[in-house]
C-alpha cells in the first residue's frame, strides 16, 4: 500500500447562508415571542352571498322550461303526412324562357 496524506476539510458556510439563516432565526422568535395583547379588537360584517328573488325565480322558470323540452312525450304528437310538390313550368313557361335567352 501507499501512503497516503490525508486531509480534514471544514467548509464554512459563505456569508449569504449565515444572513439567510440569522433571519430565519429572528423570524422564529419574533413568532414565539409575539404577544396577543398587541391584537386590537375588530367587527367583521357579513355579506350575504344569496342571490336576489329576482335571479332565483329567473333561474327557476329557466330550469322549469328545460325539463319541459326534456321531458316532452313524443307520444302526444300526430301523425302528419308530407307531400312534395314539384310544379313543373307550362309550355308558355319554356317558350318564354327561350325567347328570352
Amino acid at each position: 500500500l501507499k501512503h497516503a496524506d490525508v486531509a480534514e476539510k471544514n467548509t464554512l458556510p459563505d456569508q449569504g447562508t449565515v444572513a439567510a439563516e440569522k433571519q430565519h432565526i429572528e423570524f422564529t422568535q419574533g413568532i414565539e415571542g409575539f404577544k396577543k395583547e398587541n391584537l386590537s379588537k375588530t367587527t367583521t360584517a357579513e355579506k350575504n352571498p344569496l342571490p336576489d328573488p329576482s335571479a332565483i325565480s329567473a333561474e327557476k322558470k329557466e330550469v322549469e322550461f328545460r325539463e319541459g323540452i326534456e321531458g316532452f312525450s313524443k307520444d302526444s304528437l300526430k301523425r302528419a303526412e308530407t307531400s312534395e310538390k314539384n310544379a313543373l313550368p307550362s309550355k308558355d313557361d319554356i317558350a318564354a324562357e327561350k325567347a328570352a335567352a
